[in-house]
């Protein structure tokens, strides 16, 4: 008599794939089905001819005769007794997928727990963001700047730790000041040099605080804050420029003009005031005069870009007759003024 060996029945299916010669082993062995209970094999046909997988039949202790492919073999059978002289082989090889299918487990286990942990961490993350979201979310709201530029995944950007420092009265660096108006971030600046202006009345912190709210669109509130004397020249000169160019801005040109003589009077070295005056001479179409307060601020150390700037800015907001006068002024001196190029083909594209 045949020794055998009882081996799992998905195990065995597995070891033998579609092989028929394999299956043709189990004649006559014992077989254990989940539903059906005990019965042996009795007979195994091969269908390689017709490229289909093995039928195994299988008599059950009722004589009910039932065949099976190798895919609904693994699938119902718990135990099969299998003779010892394949039992060697299966064995050299369940050995080697068990530690196979140990080692998938390992890797299965690691990973899922890799994946908790992540999902741990991302929620921490996000309960952490979330907390600095809600705290930021009152300045973001008063300074109208969206709360993504305050917090991003790694936490408070740049921006939020010199908002933070702002709110807590305290002083931001030089980097950090051309960084907000790099980023035109004008209203936080405004309000920054207002409380350092509150704080220590620094006058050139005065001067800062009027530019910015200029720059933040708010000049009829930088010229409220403008009328202050300090009693140095430089920096009364500086505020007068600035309250002119406020003036300007609403479209004040004799208030403008005025500040601007009135800081020329207390500091005549300054050509700030004439690029002012300059200004608002063009925009008053009164060139010639514009030129000659341009030439003057050259003279005294100004650069010759500010003027380009000032002219440029009026020539792209003013309308067509306009552009065309000014066009037609400075082409009278085409080597001096070669930059209103730059001009012509900006007006060819205009409406």
């Amino acid at each position: 008599m045949v020794k055998t060996n009882k081996v799992n029945g998905a195990d065995f299916a597995e070891f033998s794939g579609d092989n028929y010669k394999v299956y043709s082993q189990l004649l006559n062995c014992a077989v254990v089905h989940h539903k059906y209970g005990g019965g042996k094999v009795v007979n195994v046909v091969s269908r390689e001819n017709e490229k289909h997988p093995p039928l195994i039949y299988v008599e059950f202790y009722n004589n009910e005769i039932r065949h099976y492919n190798p895919a609904s073999f693994s699938d119902n059978f718990n135990e099969i007794d299998i003779p010892e002289y394949i039992y060697g082989s299966f064995r050299d090889w369940l050995d080697i997928n068990i530690k196979k299918r140990n080692e998938e487990e390992r890797v299965r286990v690691e990973r899922e727990a890799e994946e908790e942990r992540t999902r741990e961490e991302a929620q921490k993350k996000e309960k952490i963001l979330a907390g600095l979201r809600e705290k930021i979310a009152p300045l973001a709201l008063r300074y109208k700047i969206g709360i993504n530029k305050f917090v991003d995944a790694s936490g408070y950007t740049p921006l939020a730790l010199i908002i933070l420092k702002i709110e807590g009265n305290d002083h931001i660096s030089r980097d950090e000041v051309v960084f907000l108006d790099k980023n035109r971030i004008y209203n936080l600046l405004a309000d920054y040099f207002c409380k350092e202006y509150r704080r220590g009345c620094n006058g050139w912190d005065l001067v800062k605080a009027i530019k910015y709210l200029r720059d933040d669109g708010q000049p009829e509130k930088a010229i409220e804050m403008s009328f202050v004397v300090f009693g140095d020249l430089e920096i009364d000169g500086a505020i007068l420029t600035t309250r002119g160019g406020a003036y300007r801005d609403i479209g004040k040109f004799a208030e403008a003009k005025s500040s601007a003589h009135e800081a020329i009077r207390i500091d005549p070295e300054s050509y700030y005031p004439y690029n002012l005056l300059g200004a608002v001479c063009y925009q008053e179409r009164n060139f010639t005069d514009g030129n000659k307060y341009f030439n003057r601020a050259i003279e005294l150390g100004g650069d010759i870009s500010s003027q380009r700037y000032e002219i440029r800015n009026i020539f792209k907001n003013s309308n067509n007759e306009t552009r065309g006068e000014i066009i037609k002024y400075l082409e009278k001196d085409p080597e001096k003024y070669a930059w209103i190029k730059d001009f012509v083909d900006l007006n060819k594209g205009a409406p």
